[in-house]
Order: C-alpha cells, then structure tokens, then sequence
C-alpha cells in the first residue's frame, strides 16, 4: 500500500522501506522454522519489491538483521525448554560475554545505511556487516558524558553534559 500510494502520488522525495530481517532468514536454525519460513518469505517480497521499483531511485528497500538485540525474544530463547539446546546455549553465551546488542545501537546503525545508502536496494544487510564508513562496534564512553552511546568526543554539548553537539 506504501509504495502503491508513493507510486500515486507523483513524489520524488526519497523513501526506504525497511524489513527487520533476521540471520535467521537466510540461516536454518533448529527450533525456529516458522520464525525463520516467515522472515524469509518477507525478505523475498522485499527483494521483488526492489526489482520491481528498480528504474525509480527516489525508492529503495532494506532488509535489516539488527543482530542478537537484548531484550525480551533473547530471554524466552535461553528459558525455554522447547528450543533446541544448542541455540539455548548460544544464546546464553551471547548473554554471558556482553554480546547482545542494545536496540538503541542497531537502530541507529540502520538509520546511517539508509540515510547513507550504503546499501542495494533489496539487499539484506546484518548489523555485524563491515560497511564502509558504518560503525559495527559497540560504542564505549566517551570522556565528555556518562552517556555510553556519546561518539562526539570531548567538547560536545549534549543534555547530560551541557555541551553542544547534540549527536548523543
């Protein structure tokens, strides 16, 4: 319906659809067929969205694994006793080694691919893929604030430090 409309309405304003993807799209994982049918039928439809909108470059199409995000799926995935125990114990050791991802951190990778364009229309990116001039890592402090998402350095001037940047 979005691009139908898009289509209509005559608008050369850029536009990016986006798919939350998963590894499991294009990865089996035991315990997870419909999850992984489902995302992967999806991930599809985009990519045939894509070919289908090619000629227009005003309108793109991501698919967008955010990687393994802290948060209520990852909990049900580790304490469920119906998964698989290997994709259990996987999980528990992404826990136990800090290595969930904070949504906050994979949204704000996948706004930068869209509004960069670091992307193929279609294509499915994960929030691991080393993308030019895309940061992967988890970010650490800064000295300017406590924010641990802060990237602006010292002399920024964000709400918890005062500064002016803006870009915590």
């Amino acid at each position: 319906e979005f691009v139908k409309h898009y289509k209509e309405s005559g608008s050369d304003a850029r536009a990016i659809v986006v798919n939350t993807s998963s590894l499991w799209a294009v990865e089996p994982a035991a315990s997870f067929g419909w999850y992984s049918s489902t995302k992967s039928a999806v991930e599809m439809f985009m990519e045939v969205a894509a070919e289908e909108n090619r000629q227009n470059p005003f309108l793109r199409f991501l698919n967008y694994a955010p990687g393994p995000l802290e948060g209520e799926m990852q909990r049900t995935i580790r304490e469920d006793p119906k998964v698989d125990p290997s994709i259990r114990s996987s999980c528990q050791s992404l826990l136990d080694r800090g290595q969930l991802v904070p949504p906050e951190v994979s949204a704000l990778k996948c706004i930068r691919i869209a509004i960069e364009e670091a992307h193929r229309s279609g294509d499915h990116l994960d929030f691991y893929e080393q993308i030019e001039g895309i940061d992967t890592q988890r970010p650490v402090p800064t000295t300017c604030c406590a924010n641990p998402y802060c990237q602006c350095g010292p002399g920024c001037n964000c709400k918890q430090c005062g500064a002016q940047c803006g870009a915590c």
